[in-house]
């Protein structure tokens, strides 16, 4: 297992440095794209179907562990009343048990990689966490749940190459804990951001 993962880690450094294999003649010099570049990470995040990896440089860094989730629903004066009249009100969340993740990322723009289909790749979504009482805390969308979270951050999901995948939010993140999900009710990749977001 570990000759064969540090195999792969070569090959997926060899791809993403754009250096040509063997027969192969190099590529005429120009700016990486975008798209360039992601395409290079389509053997990197082939290792294993439905499995969330942080992509970091020329490697796979670690595959994203899936925390359960714990359902909370919070409900003040008037809540109470609105669920009386019409069964609404109410403030909904989802609670990770600890205070951080065990995926810390120095970057504030991360990057993942997953070999799924295109509606699950489309069902993600990413939020952030409050920290209080020893765990984490999301407000979730009941009403939408598709949406998941209450305050969602905009997510880019584009296709490297057949049913491969990359994520990554559209703006820098700030430093503190956040989670993609595809599904209301969990489980969520958790990852704690350690850096900063550039000044503007």
């Amino acid at each position: 297992m570990r000759y064969a993962f540090a195999a792969l880690v070569a090959v997926a450094a060899l791809l993403l440095s754009g250096r040509p294999s063997a027969g192969q003649s190099p590529p005429a010099a120009a700016p990486e794209s975008t798209a360039t570049r992601d395409t290079t990470v389509r053997a990197a995040i082939g290792v294993q179907v439905n499995v969330l990896y942080y992509l970091h440089g020329d490697s796979i860094v670690a595959a994203v562990r899936f925390s359960p989730i714990e359902p909370r629903l919070s409900a003040g004066a008037g809540d109470i009343a609105a669920n009386l009249l019409w069964s609404g009100g109410g403030k909904s969340w989802m609670t990770v048990e600890g205070e951080t993740s065990e995926l810390p990322i120095a970057e504030p723009q991360p990057r993942f990689g997953i070999v799924t289909d295109r509606v699950t790749a489309l069902s993600f979504r990413l939020g952030a966490f409050q920290v209080r009482k020893g765990k984490r805390w999301a407000q979730t969308e009941e009403g939408r749940p598709r949406e998941i979270f209450r305050k969602g951050i905009p997510l880019e999901v584009r296709e490297a190459a057949l049913n491969r995948w990359i994520l990554s939010p559209k703006e820098p993140l700030k430093p503190g804990e956040y989670c993609l999900a595809t599904f209301l009710n969990g489980p969520v990749g958790d990852f704690t951001v350690t850096g900063s977001a550039p000044k503007r």
